[in-house]
Order: structure tokens, then C-alpha cells, then sequence
């Protein structure tokens, strides 16, 4: 299974999970997380994850709600295994093996870097140029009550020079 571009998608199949009667784990998924079928053939699952959602399961009991259990409870119980992962609090595709070969393919795609990945921001203010790069280091924030956001890391040089289209 070769997946050089994730451009095919069939119509969406949106999942909601009922709340929970109590408050998550700090690092567990959300309850109000969801994900949507992109493209399902005999080979390949093409998921779009949305953010607050693990993709595979944490430590313990309380991390056991992921991606990949939420697949099973959808009917695909066969995506055992995930070749690749975004954060919890990362939205976006995954390409998940429905068979082993299929799983081993894209594992391989994945570890010898054939498989190419595009990260995409919204940004505050407008970058100097239409296109660009920003090479930069980027970490977490975490706001009381709410889901951590990723920000150029560095403090105010960090953010200037980002904000020039700079790279370090």
C-alpha cells in the first residue's frame, strides 16, 4: 500500500462519543473528541482525528479511550496498530493499515521517510511574504481549564523572529 497523496475522500463519517459523568485524566482524551472516515478500502483507513483525542492509548485505564478503540467500537476492529501518531491535541489525517501487510507497508513508508507529511498553523498578524518558512523551535502551552496550544518557543525573540519569517 503506497499512499502518496490523501487527496480521495468519500463521504464523512463523523463520530461523537457521549460525555463522561466525570471530568478526564490530565492527558486523556476528551469525551466531546471526534474523528471522521476519510477514505476506506480493503487495504487502508484514512481518518481525520480531531484534537483532544489520543491516538493510541495512554497508561492506565482512564487513556484507554483513543483513536484506535473508537475505531473498533465504529466496526474496525481490525486497526489494531496505528505506523503513525499526532499528538492528542493535534487535528488531522492518519493513514491506518486494515491488514497487516497493509500496517507493515506503511510502517516502512513512515520509518524510511517515503511518506510525506505537511503541517499546517494559524498564525496572529500576517507574514511578511506569501510563502515561507519557519524554522524555529515550538512547545507547548497549557491554559488553565483549557487544551494546550503549540507557540514558537523562545519568548518574545522567538515570536519576532517568526513573525520576520526568520529561521535560526
Amino acid at each position: 500500500v503506497l499512499v502518496p497523496h490523501l487527496a480521495v475522500l468519500v463521504p464523512h463519517l463523523a463520530v461523537l462519543v457521549p460525555h463522561l459523568a466525570v471530568a478526564p485524566v490530565t492527558g486523556a482524551s476528551l469525551p466531546t473528541a471526534t474523528w471522521r472516515a476519510l477514505h476506506v478500502d480493503g487495504a487502508l483507513l484514512v481518518v481525520d482525528k480531531g484534537a483532544g483525542l489520543l491516538t493510541v492509548p495512554g497508561i492506565g485505564e482512564a487513556k484507554a479511550d483513543c483513536l484506535l478503540s473508537r475505531l473498533a467500537d465504529a466496526g474496525h476492529p481490525e486497526v489494531g496498530h496505528a505506523a503513525h501518531r499526532l499528538d492528542r491535541d493535534t487535528s488531522g489525517v492518519l493513514a491506518l493499515g486494515r491488514t497487516p501487510a497493509a500496517h507493515r507497508s506503511l510502517c516502512v513508508q513512515f520509518q524510511e521517510r517515503r511518506a510525506s507529511k505537511r503541517y499546517e498553523a494559524l498564525v496572529l498578524g500576517w507574514p511578511a511574504e506569501d510563502v515561507g518558512e519557519v524554522d524555529l523551535p515550538i512547545g507547548k502551552v497549557r491554559r488553565p481549564g483549557g487544551a494546550a496550544r503549540m507557540r514558537v518557543a523562545g519568548g518574545a525573540a522567538g515570536a519576532e523572529q517568526a513573525r520576520a519569517g526568520g529561521s535560526t
